[in-house]
């Protein structure tokens, strides 16, 4: 259950990469909701573990800086953080990014892919946690700048 719970941390992570898909990042206070599906869990785990996941929106905040902004999303990753990028690519209004997340008890490979409009942006991805205990799931989401951080 623990790579679900990396899921939010990881998306907020990857928010910057998103928000610079707009030009230019715009600051404030952003909220991102992402809601897992097509869970598969390693074997031994009972299906109710997927089921209690499945379909259960999480929503994270972040505030973005002016000075942030500024410097682009590869930026706001700070030194010890738990994702690196491994693949990024923003175009026009659509964004594809791959990171690595670390673990105590191994890694989590996520991907997405963003389409932003004036409102925000919508996203699909999926979450892989590599290994013989192999789990991944997929995840839809939607952002938008809520407006200047308090």
């Amino acid at each position: 259950m623990s790579a679900l719970r990396i899921l939010p941390f990881a998306l907020a992570l990857l928010l910057p990469a998103l928000a610079q898909a707009q030009s230019p990042i715009k600051p404030g206070l952003w909220e991102v909701t992402t809601m897992p599906h097509d869970i598969v869990m390693p074997p031994g785990v009972p299906p109710q573990v997927a089921a209690m996941a499945k379909g259960k929106a999480e929503t994270v905040r972040k505030c973005i800086s002016a000075e942030q902004a500024a410097q682009g999303s590869q930026a706001l990753l700070e030194p010890g953080s738990q994702c690196r990028y491994t693949r990024y690519d923003a175009s026009g209004d659509q964004v594809d990014a791959e990171a690595v997340c670390t673990a105590s008890n191994g890694n989590r490979e996520v991907s997405l892919h963003a389409d932003f409009d004036d409102a925000g942006f919508t996203m699909e991805g999926s979450m892989t946690v590599p290994g013989p205990n192999r789990m991944s799931m997929k995840f839809s989401g939607q952002g938008k700048l809520l407006g200047d951080c308090d």
